[in-house]
């Protein structure tokens, strides 16, 4: 038997035993519960470019013929069944098997399979992984909301550990499994990047996590965009996020939205993890903001010979200088200062810090920081700001909108309070939210909802 998976979108990983044509294929999962007539859903056009996941037991029991065909040809990408039966009808030319592999469609024989996170019911949930030869088996939170660490104990006359974990407060986790000791990723559990590695993460339903959620609401579309770094000299990626009816409008032009990830992450988090586009499609859907298009970039810029730094490289005239110019040109901007904006959370509020303030008379006109400390020197003394915010008629002309925003359990709480209350002496308001969390996904999906919501008004 040939090993085969099916490897969802968002990195869930299904392990099966492969029949019909040895080949990869790209396609939609649907179901169809027929218990019979298969031949017949083989043949259906409607199926095109999807992958029919059959829910009855035994699959092929009465084989293949040419009189129970739909139309001339196979549509579907691809079949997924439970078991594949020997064909035992009079009727029969060939088996299913046979029927797959002449027409180039893989099949995939289903094992019985979990997810590698099961929801049980509101901070509840089980931990499954499959691990036949492993002696242990834990899976421990990143701290912040998930401190805890739970043992999973191998189940009798199965390949899999598992524990059912009680306690477990709403909303993002990272998480990393353990197998005798050494830490791996479980394919059965959703799949990211973050701290400069692959690693699972969970979502424990929340009460308000709908606005972040995929609604039946008009979507736009998220692009994938090389340009060319004057800094680097390399080409860098940058995912485009354009709103419903972009393509439907030719005579529309937006505002701009430049946001970054954190340290350790990269260009797609805010769309993967962050989930930015479904944001930005309800809150449009609303009318709670303005169409606009949402740029993300890898927020790092590293030359050639010079030392690794926690801002590395030019970063900043990157974004303002190349960047821009080039997003500017290949969509349909509105290209001027106060139709764009620059926010970022954690080491990429450290990036918009500077980089809005940089160029705050030329190029943006919005600034946001998410979980990032609001300071004159920047992050780590980064750079020095001098006496911008002492001048706060000129600031307030610059900067439409500066926003901050945190987890209620960050410790840059307490010092961003002193530095709104600084320099609200010199007439600089400072929009600001506290959000229940830690350094995590939830505050920075709140923050960019509220940001979203200030900006190009």
């Amino acid at each position: 038997e040939r090993k085969a998976f099916i490897a969802l979108a968002d990195g869930t990983v299904f392990h099966g035993v492969a029949f019909g044509a040895r080949r990869d294929a790209l396609g939609e999962v649907v179901f169809n519960t027929g218990m019979s007539g298969y031949q017949e859903i083989l043949t259906d056009p409607s199926y095109a470019g999807q992958f029919v996941t059959l829910t009855a037991a035994e699959i092929g029991n009465y084989g293949v013929n040419a009189d129970d065909v739909e139309s001339r040809k196979l549509f579907l990408s691809g079949l997924v069944i439970g078991d594949l039966a020997a064909p035992s009808n009079w009727r029969s030319e060939k088996s299913l098997d046979e029927y797959l592999k002449e027409n180039g469609i893989p099949g995939i024989k289903y094992i019985k399979e979990r997810k590698g996170v099961q929801i049980l019911d509101y901070g509840k949930a089980q931990f499954n992984f499959r691990a036949p030869d492993a002696r242990t088996v834990t899976v421990k939170g990143w701290g912040g909301s998930l401190p805890q660490e739970f043992e999973l104990t191998k189940e009798e006359d199965s390949e899999f550990f598992s524990c059912v974990a009680d306690g477990i407060l709403p909303g993002f986790h990272y998480c990393d499994f353990f197998v005798d000791g050494v830490r791996t990723v479980n394919d059965l559990a959703p799949i990211g990047y973050g701290d400069f590695r692959i690693a699972n993460y969970f979502e424990m339903p929340c009460e308000d996590s709908e606005f972040w959620m995929l609604q039946d609401v008009p979507h736009g579309d998220v692009n994938f965009e090389i340009y060319p770094s004057s800094v680097t000299g390399k080409m860098k990626a940058a995912f485009v996020y354009t709103p419903p009816k972009y393509d439907e409008e030719p005579g529309e032009r937006y505002p701009v939205f430049y946001v970054q990830h954190g340290g350790g992450e990269s260009e797609p988090a805010w769309v993967w993890l962050g989930k930015i586009n479904y944001i930005a499609d309800n809150l449009i859907a609303q009318g709670k903001i303005r169409k606009m298009i949402i740029v993300m970039t890898t927020g790092y810029a590293f030359e050639e010979g010079k030392k690794y730094a926690m801002i590395p490289g030019d970063i900043h005239k990157e974004i303002a200088e190349d960047l821009v110019p080039f997003i500017d040109k290949r969509y349909r901007t509105i290209s001027e200062k106060d139709s764009r904006a620059i926010a970022g959370l954690s080491l990429g509020s450290a990036v918009a810090w500077k980089t809005g303030l940089e160029y705050r008379k030329t190029v943006f006109s919005y600034l946001g920081m998410f979980s990032g400390g609001l300071s004159r020197d920047g992050r780590r003394g980064s750079f020095d700001s001098g006496d911008i915010f002492d001048k706060g008629d000129e600031f307030n002309s610059d900067i439409k909108v500066l926003y901050a925003a945190w987890g209620s359990e960050e410790p840059v709480g307490k010092t961003n309070m002193e530095f709104i209350e600084e320099v609200a002496k010199n007439g600089i308001d400072v929009k600001h939210d506290t959000y229940f969390g830690w350094h995590e996904w939830d505050v920075w999906r709140h923050a960019a909802a509220s940001f979203m919501q200030l900006i190009f008004r």
